[in-house]
């Protein structure tokens, strides 16, 4: 079983930000984003990820095709009610145990990318191909 808080605590510490005008943009891997973070404060961006959650402090959405480097993200403020994204809070805190420490899940997911103390962070607006995955114990 990889080490997920290795990568999630990486995750964490990556990307640093400013603001610049809300545009929409779509990206086609959270690694563009990553590569040029200031660029996309404020866009709509929609990408395919695997979701990392510990199911306590917070989680990141990841794109192997840049070394399973990727952002924080957050749900809406009124999750768990938000309809769009509702299935993947359930398949976070509700499916299993928390987070994703023995289950794998992916997903397209569609948010707002705003500034963050640590970097950007994914606001999730909607959520769509959600797969839940359980991991071998």
């Amino acid at each position: 079983m990889k080490n997920h808080y290795a990568i999630y605590s990486t995750i964490l510490g990556i990307l640093v930000s400013t603001p610049t005008t809300a545009q929409t943009s779509e990206l086609n891997s959270i690694c563009a984003a990553i590569e040029n973070p200031a660029a996309y404060i404020g866009k709509t961006a929609t990408f395919y990820a695997e979701i990392m959650h510990d199911g306590i402090h917070g989680g990141a959405v990841v794109d192997a095709s840049c070394s399973h480097r990727g952002m924080r993200f957050d749900g809406p403020s009124n999750w768990p009610n938000h309809l769009a994204t509702k299935d993947l809070w359930v398949a976070l805190f509700r499916t299993g145990t928390m987070g994703t420490a023995h289950k794998k899940i992916n997903a397209t997911v569609t948010g707002i990318i705003e500034a963050g103390r640590q970097g950007p962070i994914l606001r999730l607006t909607s959520i769509a191909d959600l797969k839940v995955v359980p991991l071998q114990q």
